[in-house]
């Protein structure tokens, strides 16, 4: 029998994981989905673990102490079955369960080390995201302890392929939470090594891909509005990954897709899409590639079927 999709929020105690916790259940209710506890032990098989006096009493100790922790932070999980997988690896862990379970989403917390309100990429975080088998959610620091909604909705959005499946993955995430959309458009212009030598063909190229943009930001907002869901468009002018990092502020989630190469329906971090990630204030969620062939199907499910229209019907 097929198992119902859900959501992974990857817990262990720590403050992270209670922001991981907070993120799932956030999304969760709006797609209507219980999130799923779990922690990742060195320990081997779980059963035959138990029959182990030594290592069975080292796993029940592991596991109370992350229903005290969680509970400590305000995240309690007493409600609900604590998973267990046994890895040595927890972003393996993580990946492997989810792709079991086949999991709408993976929710991580941001690595200790981050400033207060800034998502930082721990060693663990990092190889989660190299392959995961959907999106990744990465919460901030903090975001545990702050009024949480879904009601602005970004997506960062240059054209691609990969950033049409963020925008239709949002655009169901909002037809759910009565959320609104933002898609971000930043326009980076080329500019000469030589600033004596900003030609007039080099301004009209950046002009030209300037406007192209902004046809395809128009296109997709008319189709989302078509769509029945609130949009805004934004075209913005500079740095991708820090005006998307700076626009993040100002929304409760940020959407995006992975590079356009690599392994097919796996979650990449390219240069931009990481330094986002690194930078956010917001919760980022990270689309694997070919999104459109897993991610939207499974959210389409999850809305009962009315998901709205792609975005890229128009260009």
């Amino acid at each position: 029998m097929t198992e119902s999709p859900t959501i992974i929020a990857g817990v262990d105690g720590s403050r992270a994981s209670a922001d991981a916790l907070a993120l799932a259940d956030t999304l969760g209710a709006a797609l209507g989905i219980e999130p799923t506890p779990v922690l990742v032990h060195p320990f081997g098989d779980f059963e035959r673990a138990l029959d182990d006096g030594r290592d069975g009493d080292e796993l029940r100790g592991l596991a109370d102490a992350v229903h005290d922790e969680m509970r400590a932070l305000g995240t309690p999980i007493e409600d609900r079955r604590l998973t267990l997988v046994s890895d040595r690896s927890t972003a393996r862990g993580l990946q492997r369960i989810a792709d079991q379970r086949q999991a709408l989403l993976i929710a991580i917390g941001a690595s200790s080390r981050s400033r207060l309100g800034r998502v930082l990429l721990g060693g663990t975080a990092e190889r989660l995201m190299s392959g995961a088998p959907c999106p990744v959610a990465i919460a901030p620091r903090g975001y545990a302890t702050r009024p949480q909604s879904l009601r602005a909705i970004g997506v960062a959005f240059d054209g691609s392929p990969e950033s049409r499946a963020a925008l239709d993955w949002a655009a169901g995430l909002a037809a759910r939470s009565d959320g609104r959309v933002r898609i971000l458009g930043v326009h980076e212009p080329l500019i000469s090594p030589y600033p004596a030598f900003q030609t007039a063909p080099l301004l009209a190229q950046n002009e030209t891909a300037r406007d192209h943009l902004a046809r395809q930001l128009e296109a997709a907002a008319i189709d989302l509005r078509h769509a029945g869901v609130g949009v805004d468009a934004s075209l913005l002018t500079g740095d991708a990954a820090a005006v998307l990092a700076e626009e993040s502020g100002d929304l409760d989630v940020l959407v995006s897709g992975s590079r356009g190469y690599g392994p097919s329906r796996a979650v990449l971090l390219g240069s931009v899409s990481r330094a986002v990630v690194q930078r956010a204030a917001s919760p980022v969620i990270v689309l694997p590639r070919d999104a459109n062939a897993n991610a939207i199907g499974v959210l389409a499910a999850q809305t009962n079927g009315r998901l709205v229209e792609p975005a890229g019907g128009s260009s």
